[in-house]
């Protein structure tokens, strides 16, 4: 009979790491999770781009939001940033089909 040794915790897995991602960047995790998706991070080249992406993304729009006293325009602004990001804002409550 083999010896039963303690096995090492598994790494998280990237849902996991995508679920925390928001918090992880605005710094709001206890200091052990921080480690944890650190070390995801160096590892899974998904989540890495995933993470990087969301950071520039928040950036961004921070930068916006500084910018804008009127809201509709910020709202313009938003959505053509995640256009030239690829991704399309829905304005289908700007124009009625």
């Amino acid at each position: 009979m083999r010896p039963v040794t303690p096995q090492a915790p598994s790494p998280l897995e990237c849902r996991e790491v995508v679920s925390q991602l928001w918090e992880y960047l605005d710094e709001r995790l206890e200091p052990e999770s921080v480690v944890a998706i650190d070390e995801h991070l160096a590892l899974c080249e998904g989540c890495r781009a995933l993470a990087g992406f969301e950071k520039r993304l928040v950036g961004t729009l921070a930068g916006l939001r500084g910018r804008h006293t009127d809201p509709v325009r910020l709202r313009e602004d938003v959505l053509a940033v995640l256009r030239q990001a690829g991704l399309r804002g829905n304005d289908s409550a700007e124009s009625p089909a």
